[in-house]
């Protein structure tokens, strides 16, 4: 079990088009040592068909503190048979980018985590939907 989900509904985005959405923040008084991405969950609006070349990729990125960080912690594409169900019970599980380790964390106090649906190639559409990110806190260096 996590020790926080944090969540967001995923605009819908046109081929060719790249969205972002804030997922929250982590703060000192919750994770003073940081945090790991531990699951990454996505539940499109209606059915996402995976396609090569032309496709999409869903990321989870660590925007840093003041908003311009890089660091993708999890990233799902969209290829051919990669498809993802429209609001199932099961939604698809977006692999983590092997991101924080108690030297290291994935997160830290300050750090903005948010979601981004980003065209490859040309791109296919996105519905939108429900992102789900469980994190878990370090506790304090021994």
């Amino acid at each position: 079990m996590a020790d926080r989900t944090f969540q967001a509904t995923i605009p819908a985005a046109a081929v060719g088009a790249t969205t972002e959405t804030i997922l929250g923040s982590i703060t000192a008084d919750w994770a003073p040592f940081g945090v790991a991405v531990v699951a990454v969950r996505y539940s499109p609006v209606t059915v996402v068909t995976g396609a090569n070349t032309n496709t999409r990729k869903l990321e989870v990125w660590n925007r840093g503190p003041g908003g311009a960080g890089t660091g993708v912690m999890a990233s799902k594409q969209f290829d051919l048979n990669v498809n993802a169900p429209a609001l199932s019970d099961t939604p698809i599980t977006v692999a983590s980018a092997g991101v924080g380790t108690p030297q290291l964390p994935a997160a830290v106090p300050g750090d903005t985590l948010t979601a981004r649906s980003i065209p490859v190639g040309t791109g296919i559409a996105d519905p939108g939907g429900l992102v789900e990110v469980d994190v878990n806190r370090y506790a304090a260096p021994s």
